[in-house]
């Protein structure tokens, strides 16, 4: 499930699939890709909440860039 974001940037918000599938996330990834309007020039997947698995999943598709994160917490 995904929306676009601005002008240049459609984001992706839910990604599901049968993990136990060998290859379905990237299928899935790569079918959503091929889908979405070309006038957009970037694929935002959103947060990996910073577990090593989706991390690697996100960088495997050599992203342009990520923006770094930060936390905030109040006293």
């Amino acid at each position: 499930i995904g929306e676009p974001i601005c002008r240049d940037t459609f984001g992706i918000h839910i990604e599901k699939a049968e993990a136990e599938i060998d290859g379905a996330y990237p299928a899935i990834n790569k079918l959503f890709a091929e889908r979405v309007d070309p006038s957009f020039a970037y694929l935002n997947r959103e947060e990996d909440l910073g577990l090593p698995g989706l991390r690697k999943a996100k960088q495997s598709y050599y992203p342009e860039f990520m923006i770094k994160k930060y936390t905030v917490t109040f006293k």
